[in-house]
């Protein structure tokens, strides 16, 4: 599956809205930029659905290098990577919007239930059926 670029984004918008390709890259380069205005002035950017923007800061590491001309080691402080970065957090679980489509069931336990019956059941070659049907327990009688 491709990655999905601001050219391919402004594509679609064309595509579903009509309106001229500059006019979808405005709007486009409108939202990005005034996201990342909210991102550097410390607000979080809810996506809904998607889960929420937040700005982060990075723990720095500490490495204990040999200092060769006083021969005593000395301790440094350095960010491997830039201090600050951003997290995508608490989005919900987007296959659960898709679930009349999937036919996917609505709880949780049922859910995890199904998606493990159904790796085993792929991995030992046999049908959900058959596999329930070997995991119930059977009565003496």
């Amino acid at each position: 599956m491709p990655n999905k670029t601001k050219k391919t984004i402004v594509a679609d918008v064309v595509e579903k809205t009509g309106v001229t390709p500059s006019k979808a890259k405005q709007a486009l380069e409108t939202v990005l930029g005034a996201t990342k205005r909210a991102l550097a002035n410390g607000n979080k950017v809810d996506l809904e659905k998607l889960g929420k923007l937040k700005m982060v800061s990075r723990n720095p590491v500490r490495r204990i290098t040999r200092n060769l001309k006083n021969r005593l080691p000395t301790i440094e402080t350095i960010n491997k990577k830039h201090p600050k970065t951003v997290r995508l957090l608490g989005g919900k679980d987007l296959l659960r919007e898709c679930k009349a489509t999937l036919d996917l069931p609505i709880d949780n336990d049922s859910f995890s239930r199904q998606l493990v019956m159904t790796r085993y059941a792929q991995e030992l070659d046999i049908t959900l059926l058959e596999l329930e049907a070997l995991l119930t327990p059977r009565t003496k009688g």
